[in-house]
């Protein structure tokens, strides 16, 4: 069983992880954002540039943000997980 000195620096350590997190989930906010703006303007991107070298560069930036996104999630459910076992460990 742990002292209590050690369960309070565990949840010194749960809090500054769900401050991270909290960080973490304004980053995916933004790139979502930034990812809506560029889809959308290669949404009204005209016809004729379409398949041109801007189309290439805004279709990759939309498809890297995506992936951004992606990986900002698994962060956050990895940082759920870490939280989880670090409660499990105060029992």
């Amino acid at each position: 069983m742990l002292k209590d000195a050690r369960r309070k620096q565990i949840s010194e350590i749960i809090g500054n992880i769900c401050l991270i997190k909290d960080q973490i989930e304004t980053i995916k906010d933004n790139i979502e954002t930034v990812r809506e703006d560029e889809q959308e303007y290669l949404d009204n991107m005209p016809e004729n540039l379409q398949g041109g070298n801007k189309y290439n560069v805004a279709s990759n930036a939309v498809d890297n943000l995506e992936d951004a996104t992606e990986y900002t999630n698994e962060t956050l459910d990895t940082l759920d997980k870490i939280i989880e076992s670090l409660e499990e460990a105060k029992v």
